[in-house]
This record gives C-alpha cells, sequence and structure tokens, in this order.
C-alpha cells in the first residue's frame, strides 16, 4: 500500500509514476498493472495538433483521486494503517480505503 500511495502522489504532482523512494523497475510495473486493474489509474491517449499522433499519458482516474485525497496526510495515512494493521494484521486496500474514508467522515462530524 506503501508503494500505491508513492505513486498515486508522484502521477498527480509530477504526472509520471516517478516516486520519490526508489522502487525496483519490476515492482513498479506490477504495481502499475494492479493499480489500473484496479481503476485507480488510467493511461489515456489524445490526438496531437491537427489529428496528430496520440500522445499517451498516465492519469488518475476519479477513483485514484479519490484514494489520494483521502490518504495523502501522512498523519491520517499513518492512523489509518495503524489502526488497519492492529485489527487485521495485514492491509487490504478496501479495508484500508475504508478506513480512511472514515477517518475523514468523523473528521467533519
Amino acid at each position: 500500500m506503501e508503494i500505491v500511495r508513492e505513486i498515486l502522489i508522484s502521477i498527480a504532482e509530477k504526472g509520471s509514476a516517478d516516486p520519490s523512494k526508489e522502487i525496483d523497475h519490476d515492482v513498479l510495473q506490477y504495481h502499475l498493472w494492479i493499480m489500473q486493474e484496479a481503476s485507480l489509474i488510467g493511461f489515456f491517449s489524445r490526438f496531437g495538433p491537427e489529428g496528430g499522433a496520440a500522445l499517451h499519458s498516465l492519469e488518475l482516474t476519479w477513483a485514484g483521486n479519490e484514494f489520494l485525497e483521502a490518504a495523502r496526510s501522512d498523519s491520517v495515512w499513518n492512523k489509518a494503517k495503524a489502526i488497519v494493521l492492529d485489527k487485521t494484521g495485514a492491509i487490504s486496500f478496501e479495508v484500508m480505503k475504508t478506513v480512511l474514508v472514515n477517518l475523514a467522515m468523523k473528521a467533519v462530524e
């Protein structure tokens, strides 16, 4: 989940999957694949000027943006991680997302 968060932040801030942490190329490629499978990211094509060659870009989807906004704060991220690890012993995407959203909802109550 740390790698997923790092990649989402990188795409949002730099427009590329170039996280600040050093990540093995194969590990990065695998995470990009599973993130695309989870509809967090997408590879989009746009036509160039005057209908020229297609330009491809890596973008966050709506779901990717939603997850990142819930996970962006280091303090909220660390709190959610601690809760999930304490209660389940492992971190799954859906559980982490639910805890992050619940923490956000409590913050605005």
